[in-house]
């Protein structure tokens, strides 16, 4: 490929939860994933945070760093990274959006770079990724002697951070045009990147 078709293709950025996807998918693989005793003892310790997390005093960022935390901390690496490949397999596929996946498979015709950036997990969005042949940036726990410490690796990939990380992953002046596809706004510092920014499934003036 020469510079010249290198530069005619076009950079998609793609949200995932509510976006991609009809629904939030880091809440709905916390329940599939974490016991009914963590589940018990996180609405136990969680429910003061949430609540002051639903009158919008905390960011929601601050709120999956508890969640994480309370879900994770101590479980086995080989079973997180076994039971997201089975959620990926058995959950993802059947609550994409239609008109989400005709633009991907738009973008892929016309040989454009397609990115998923999303503050879901890895453990699922991975595999679901690599089968549709897409480029992913999210949020990583972190893991030492093969058990999840509770946190993330590296920060949580949500509003500046989505960002930061699209402009530090690809060179934006290499592509013609940048399209932006988000529904929150978590997504606004990623579509501020953007040419043409498709929010909520309709398409914003920037």
């Amino acid at each position: 490929m020469n510079e010249k078709e290198f530069k005619s293709r076009n950079l998609a950025l793609f949200d995932f939860d509510n976006t991609i996807s009809y629904h939030d998918h880091f809440t709905r693989f916390l329940f599939y994933q974490t016991s009914k005793f963590r589940i018990f003892l996180g609405a136990f310790f969680l429910s003061p945070i949430y609540l002051i997390f639903r009158l919008r005093l905390i960011k929601p960022t601050i709120m999956r760093r508890f969640a994480v935390f309370v879900a994770f901390c101590g479980v086995s690496e080989e079973e997180l990274r076994k039971r997201g490949l089975q959620y990926s397999r058995m959950k993802l596929e059947s609550d994409l959006r239609p008109e989400a996946i005709r633009r991907i498979q738009m973008h892929k015709a016309q040989g454009d770079k397609v990115v998923v950036v999303s503050a879901s997990l890895r453990l699922y969005l991975e595999d679901w990724c690599l089968r549709e042949g897409l480029d992913l940036l999210c949020s990583d726990l972190a893991f030492q002697n093969e058990r999840a410490t509770g946190l993330y690796q590296g920060n949580d990939c949500s509003g500046q951070e989505k960002s930061r990380r699209v402009s530090k992953s690809y060179n934006l002046e290499d592509f013609s045009s940048i399209y932006g596809y988000g529904d929150s706004d978590d997504d606004l510092p990623m579509l501020a990147l953007a040419d043409k920014v498709i929010y909520r499934w309709r398409e914003k003036a920037i």
